[in-house]
C-alpha cells in the first residue's frame, strides 16, 4: 500500500495475514462466533443471547477503536482478518440481535402488563404465577364472572412492543370453600353460588345450602329466597316446614324477579297457607308469572277468569290463557280448558274436545285430568264404548289421593248405572271418606249427606255431618258454605 509523504509516495512492508492480526482483532473474531453459538446450544435463552449479541459488538467496536487509534497515529490500517475480524463482529452482533427481536423483553418484568391486560379483558381476582424460563412468558389463574380461569400471557415482539399471544382456559369450577369464605365476608353472590353447588351434589348438604340460600337472600341475592321459600315451604331441606317463612321468602324472590316465586305466591294467597287468604292479590301475582312467560302463571291465571275469583269472570280471556298454558304442555291448563269445552263456556259445548283436553293434561301429568276423562269414559260421553272400563283406572287415582276420582266413582256408585256399575253406597261412603281424607271438599260435603240422612249403613249424626260440611266449606265448596247458614 502506498501512502503520499510530501511529493514522494512510501510503500509499507507487506505482512503476512497472521501478522495483521491484533489482539483485539483476536477477540473480535472469537466474539463474533458467539451469536451462533448461543443460537446453536442455548437458543430460547434471551439473558445468553442478549448477552452473546453485546459481547460481539462490544469487542468488535473495540477492534476498530483500536485499527482507528493506529490510522490515527500514522500507522496503515491492518489488512486481511486482522481488519476484517471486527466488521465481522459488529455484523454478527447487530444480526443477532435484530433477529431475536433485540430479546429485550425477556429482560424486563412485564408482570404489571400482564395484569393490565388481563383487567381489560374484564378478569379480576388475578393472580400473576410463574415466569418461563426465557422470561417472556407469564402464567396467571384470574376469576371471569363466576367462574375461575388459568392461563398464560407471552410476549413476541421486539423491545418497545407490546404484541402478545393468550392462552386461556375458563369454566373451572370454584372451590366451595372459597366461595363460602367469600361468603363470610359478605359477598352475597359468593353465598348463592356455594348453595348452587351444593344442591348440585350427591348427596346434597340440605342443612348447609339453605343456610347459603338464606345468607345470599339476606344480601341481595333475591334469587336464593325462591330456595329458601322451597325449604321453608316444603320443610325437608335442613329447616322445619313454615308456610309463613316460605311466604315470606318467595314474595322476596318474586321482588327480584322470579317468576315462578310470583307463582308460588299467588298460591298461597288463593289458599290461606301461611298468610290470609287474597284472591285478587293471589290473580294479580299469577299476572305477574304470566308477563314473565312462567306459563303454569298464565294457566292459573286463567282459572282466576274462569272461576270469577279474584277477577270478573270471563271464559273469553280464561280459554286464552288455558290454551296458551296447554299448547305449553301444563297439564292443568289443559285440564281446565276441557271444562270450558264440557260446560260450553265461552265456546260451544262439545264432549269431543273436553275429553281430548282431559286426556292431554293426563298425558302431561295431570292427575286431575286422567280422573276428569275417566270420569267421561265412566258416564258414556266418551268415543270409547267399555264404560266400565273406567271403574279400575278411578279406583287406583283414588287410592292415590286424587279426591276428583274417589268423588266421581263415588257418585256413580251412590246411584249406580245400569249394566254398567251396580249400586253400592257402602262402597261409595268409604270412596268420600277417603277423599275427604285426602283434601277433597266434595267427598267431605257428601259424607255429610250420608251422615245427615243415614245413607250406606251410616247412623244419622247431625253433628259430625256439621263438621264436616264446615270442613268441606273450609276446602273451598260453596254449596256446603250456603248449606251451613
Amino acid at each position: 500500500m502506498r501512502l503520499p509523504v510530501g511529493d514522494d509516495e512510501y510503500e509499507l512492508p507487506q505482512r503476512r495475514w497472521w501478522e495483521a492480526l491484533s489482539v483485539p482483532g483476536l477477540i473480535a473474531a472469537v466474539a463474533a462466533m458467539a451469536p451462533f453459538f448461543a443460537h446453536l446450544t442455548l437458543n430460547g435463552q434471551d439473558y445468553v443471547k442478549v448477552g452473546a449479541g453485546g459481547t460481539a459488538i462490544l469487542f468488535g467496536g473495540i477492534a476498530i477503536g483500536w485499527e482507528l487509534l493506529r490510522s490515527a497515529r500514522g500507522q496503515a490500517y491492518r489488512r486481511g482478518f486482522g481488519g476484517l475480524a471486527p466488521v465481522l463482529a459488529l455484523a454478527a452482533g447487530g444480526f443477532h440481535l435484530f433477529t431475536s427481536g433485540f430479546a429485550m423483553p425477556g429482560l424486563l418484568d412485564r408482570s404489571d402488563a400482564v395484569r393490565q391486560i388481563l383487567e381489560d379483558e374484564g378478569r379480576t381476582e388475578i393472580e400473576i404465577g410463574d415466569r418461563s424460563d426465557d422470561g417472556n412468558g407469564y402464567s396467571f389463574t384470574a376469576r371471569d364472572g363466576d367462574t375461575l380461569c388459568e392461563g398464560s400471557v407471552r410476549f413476541v415482539g421486539a423491545f418497545g412492543t407490546d404484541d402478545y399471544q393468550r392462552f386461556e382456559q375458563c369454566g373451572i369450577p370454584r372451590p366451595v370453600e372459597d366461595l363460602e369464605r367469600d361468603c363470610e365476608a359478605g359477598e352475597g353472590h359468593a353465598c348463592a353460588l356455594a348453595a348452587a353447588r351444593l344442591r348440585d351434589a350427591d348427596p346434597v348438604d340440605w342443612p348447609r345450602a339453605t343456610a347459603l340460600s338464606q345468607r345470599a337472600c339476606d344480601r341481595g341475592e333475591r334469587g336464593e329466597c325462591f330456595e329458601v321459600g322451597v325449604a321453608y315451604g316444603w320443610g325437608e331441606r335442613g329447616v322445619p316446614a313454615n308456610q309463613n317463612l316460605a311466604f315470606v321468602s318467595f314474595t322476596l324472590a318474586c321482588e327480584g324477579g322470579t317468576p315462578e316465586a310470583c307463582l308460588n305466591v299467588g298460591v298461597q294467597l288463593r289458599d290461606g297457607e301461611g298468610v290470609a287468604a287474597d284472591e285478587e292479590g293471589a290473580c294479580e301475582h299469577f299476572e305477574q308469572a304470566c308477563n314473565a312467560n312462567h306459563v303454569p302463571g298464565c294457566a292459573e291465571l286463567g282459572e282466576c277468569y274462569r272461576l270469577g275469583r279474584g277477577r270478573p269472570r270471563d271464559f273469553t280471556r280464561a280459554h286464552e290463557l288455558l290454551s296458551r298454558g296447554c299448547e305449553a304442555e301444563a297439564g292443568t291448563a289443559c285440564a281446565n280448558l276441557g271444562y270450558l269445552y264440557e260446560n260450553g263456556q265461552g265456546v260451544e259445548a262439545n264432549d269431543a274436545q273436553a275429553f281430548d283436553h282431559f286426556r292431554l293434561g293426563c298425558r302431561y301429568g295431570e292427575q286431575v285430568s286422567c280422573a276428569e276423562a275417566a270420569r267421561m269414559q265412566l258416564e258414556g260421553r266418551s268415543p270409547f264404548p267399555d264404560r266400565a272400563a273406567a271403574v279400575p283406572e278411578l279406583s287406583r287415582l283414588c287410592d292415590s289421593h286424587v279426591g276428583t276420582a274417589c268423588t266421581s266413582l263415588g257418585v256413580q256408585l251412590h246411584q249406580g248405572i245400569e249394566g254398567v256399575l251396580p249400586q253400592d253406597r257402602a262402597r261409595a261412603w268409604t270412596l268420600f271418606e277417603r277423599g275427604c281424607a285426602g283434601g277433597s271438599a266434595a267427598c267431605c260435603r257428601n259424607q255429610s249427606v250420608y251422615l245427615t240422612d243415614g245413607l250406606g249403613g251410616q247412623t244419622p249424626d247431625p253433628a259430625r255431618a256439621r263438621a264436616l260440611r264446615q270442613r268441606a266449606c273450609d276446602l273451598g265448596s260453596r254449596q256446603a258454605c250456603d248449606e251451613l247458614r
